[in-house]
């Protein structure tokens, strides 16, 4: 619980809620190599915990990961989490002490409605180390 102080005209107490998240991942290797490497998931969320209205929610994808020689790798894949679907691509720069991570991805409320662009999502990532 979060108090909120307005001023002495006004004061409300509101409730912070988060999701309480359980998932699971792994890195299968189809070819025995780097070449192509599979990430499913599999997990739960229970949204709106320590109310009366929370309910679980089953999230699971799959992604796909194709890395070329030297410092390109491209990634595809799509996924359920949290009722929303999502479908994305990237792109991976390894450039050995830093590695620059971009991405698109289309969201919908369906399996469908995420192909038609309704909801659209941008990625950045920056990680840096050996």
């Amino acid at each position: 619980q979060v108090d909120f102080d307005m001023g002495s005209s006004a004061t409300d107490v509101q409730m912070a809620l988060r999701p309480m998240r359980f998932n699971f991942y792994g890195i299968v290797k189809p070819f025995s190599s780097r070449l192509l490497l599979l990430r499913p998931e599999l997990g739960f969320s229970i949204k709106y915990v320590g109310t009366n209205s929370h309910y679980t929610t089953f999230n699971w994808g799959i992604e796909g990961q194709l890395n070329l020689p030297m410092i390109f790798s491209v990634t595809l894949g799509t996924r359920l989490f949290e009722d929303v679907w999502s479908n994305h691509l990237g792109l991976i720069f390894d450039f050995r002490i830093f590695e620059l991570d971009l991405g698109v991805a289309f969201r919908g409320s369906s399996f469908q409605s995420s192909w038609q662009g309704k909801g659209l999502g941008a990625m950045v990532g920056f990680k840096f180390g050996w």
